[in-house]
């Protein structure tokens, strides 16, 4: 099960699209995929194989309109973009 701290709002079904988002990047990169772009042919490919199969919903981007926020996260968030220069 994977979960996050109750004050960033973010679910399991959210927090595993997100990683396995970025595990396709990576995939790329391991074994050299050529793409035309970020989230390209090749990324869209594997992206909707695996949401076919796995019952996951893996976009180009995340919509986080509907995420909780709060104070608290907020401030969270400032500080690692602070601390990682992100």
């Amino acid at each position: 099960m994977i979960s996050t701290h109750r004050n960033i709002g973010l679910g399991g079904y959210v927090i595993r699209n997100v990683l396995v988002h970025e595990m396709i990047h990576y995939y790329i990169a391991y074994n050299k995929i050529e793409d035309n772009e970020d989230h390209g042919v090749e990324f869209m490919k594997l992206a909707e194989a695996l949401n076919r199969k796995y019952g996951l919903s893996i976009t180009k981007k995340i919509d986080a309109s509907s995420f909780k926020r709060n104070e608290k996260a907020s401030k969270i968030f400032w500080f690692f973009t602070k601390l990682f220069g992100c």
